[in-house]
């Protein structure tokens, strides 16, 4: 069975407070010398995900 694939839309504090919570319970996991493999994965996705622009950014841009 294909796994399900969600997008989310964050705004740039949204996405940094989620960094921030990723990157404490990854130190918390240190601390206690536990894997962090898959906090890790998805610290880096949510720092790698794309950027998108707002139409009004795009129409600007085009100008």
């Amino acid at each position: 069975m294909k796994e399900e694939k969600r997008v989310l839309q964050l705004e740039e504090a949204e996405c940094r407070i989620l960094i921030h919570c990723l990157n404490d319970k990854r130190t918390e996991l240190l601390q206690q010398e536990k894997d962090t493999g898959a906090v890790d994965e998805i610290l880096l996705k949510v720092i790698d995900a794309p950027t998108k622009k707002s139409r009004w950014e795009r129409d600007y841009a085009q100008r």
